[in-house]
């Protein structure tokens, strides 16, 4: 995969816009990914690997949240 580099201050993402990204939230399908700033060109290969581990991390936070862990 290209890395391209990304402003950071045109990566964050003001709170009303988080709100606004899924409001039904439905799961994240590699369109949607592929329509983030940065995303466009991600194969299908990439695009998979990036929503396995956007889950796994999901997962794991979820996990080490609901057990009160303090060691994040």
């Amino acid at each position: 995969m290209k890395k391209e580099k990304i402003d950071a201050k045109e990566n964050i993402i003001k709170d009303y816009e988080f709100k606004s990204i899924n409001p039904e939230k439905k799961p994240l399908t590699i369109e949607k990914l592929r329509s983030f700033k940065g995303l466009e060109n991600l194969s299908d290969e990439e695009a998979h690997e990036t929503l396995f581990a956007i889950e796994a991390l999901c997962a794991i936070l979820v996990e080490a949240t609901s057990k009160g862990d303090s060691n994040l």
